[in-house]
């Protein structure tokens, strides 16, 4: 354990394209004294802990050993999951956290490891463990979105989160990244498309077929057809805003895009092809010379919609982000976990549970923090809210 100011944070999957942009920004908070860079990749763990400077430590970790996560997480104040697929990987190390007594941050993306995390919250509060799932870009900040349009409302009835496929783009990195197979991002993906997803419909949990057809209505930007997603937030939004009658996850962009990915899926589902092909395809997909050229999509790179009434009018509250952490996707995922191990260190009042990021922060606290490191910032003026009438 480190001094009553500091902490020391081991990031599992550190070198990963997620995982590397919390070690960065866990190295520049003088709340954290050390981190260590988790990886089963030992030369390029050490690569990264040499690049953190002083405070980096290289750990060499099979994250399918129980036993060495057991030893890693032995003087340790902090676990940060970065490493997917969730729906492998999450389970064993929030459990192996829990029984070490030591507070735990993800950024868990899976809709079905999301529901087994939670229903691990009765054993965190036993033992005294703060684990915050999902604190990622989505979910993560969609969820927190989510919140502050909520804030505008008496009463919410419905809430979308989305984001656009443009916002998939991962900055890579030929030191970390050459020789390593498709990204767990593109797993995820085919996982997220395929099979039957659950959302929250009719104000209950419904378990329904990815890629239908939602038509959103976004201020300034127009009407714009996306596609449902398997996603943590139709899991957790409900558990905080009791009542609600529907939460989806979206995502938009071109026709194309969607129909080269049900194709995909298609195939994975009947065997055709396995997950890391499916993976491969996904991430090599490109638009095809017959399909017709469509306007560009402007979405927010990640936004949420809220509708409810106030004040007995019916209405509709977007909010979306004024500017973005740096590194794309990597940034805008990694960033926020690191973010949430920063205001925990510093004094954050969270109580013990699994809990999702709604649940956790106040999102003009949270942005306020996060608004610190966006590039060319910092931002005050950070989350973007915009209320029409419904």
């Amino acid at each position: 354990m480190m001094s009553a100011n500091q902490v020391s944070v081991i990031v599992i999957g550190g070198v990963g394209q997620m995982g590397r942009h919390v070690c960065r920004l866990l190295a520049r908070f003088e709340s954290v004294a050390r981190v260590d860079v988790a990886d089963i990749a030992q030369d390029k763990a050490a690569l990264l802990a040499s690049e953190l400077g002083p405070k980096g430590n290289a750990v060499v970790l099979d994250a399918t050993d129980v036993d060495a996560l057991r030893d890693a997480f032995a003087d340790i104040d902090f676990v940060v999951n970065a490493l997917g697929p969730f729906n492998h990987f999450a389970l064993p190390i929030l459990t192996t956290a829990i029984e070490a007594g030591v507070d735990y941050i993800d950024v868990c993306d899976d809709w079905e490891a999301t529901v087994d995390l939670l229903a691990l919250d009765g054993r965190a509060r036993e033992r005294g463990v703060r684990a915050i799932i999902g604190l990622g870009m989505s979910p993560g900040l969609t969820n927190l979105l989510a919140k502050r349009a909520a804030e505008e409302l008496d009463e919410v009835d419905r809430m979308v989160t989305g984001w656009p496929v443009a916002g998939t783009r991962v900055e890579h990195e030929d030191q970390y990244d050459v020789g390593r197979s498709a990204t767990a991002a593109a797993e995820h993906l085919i996982l997220q498309c395929s099979g039957k997803i659950r959302v929250f419909a009719g104000g209950d949990r419904a378990e329904v077929t990815p890629l239908q057809k939602v038509e959103i209505d976004y201020p300034g930007i127009g009407a714009k057809d996306a596609r449902s997603l398997g996603h943590p937030e139709p899991i957790t939004l409900p558990m905080t805003f009791r009542g609600i009658d529907e939460s989806l996850n979206v995502m938009t962009g071109p026709t194309w895009v969607f129909d080269r990915l049900a194709e995909i899926t298609r195939r994975y589902e009947a065997g055709e092809i396995d997950l890391r092909e499916a993976a491969s395809l996904a991430s090599g997909m490109s638009r095809p010379a017959d399909a017709p050229r469509e306007p560009r999509d402007n979405m927010p790179t990640a936004w949420a919609q809220v509708t409810g009434t106030t004040n007995g009018e019916r209405r509709v509250v977007s909010a979306h982000l004024s500017a973005w952490p740096p590194h794309f996707m990597g940034g805008a995922t990694g960033y926020p976990a690191a973010v949430g191990v920063d205001l925990l260190a510093r004094g954050a009042s969270v109580a013990p549970g699994v809990v999702a990021p709604e649940q956790a922060f106040d999102p003009t606290e949270f942005f306020a923090a996060l608004g610190d490191h966006v590039e060319n910032g910092p931002v005050r003026d950070y989350v973007v809210v915009v209320s029409v009438p419904a």
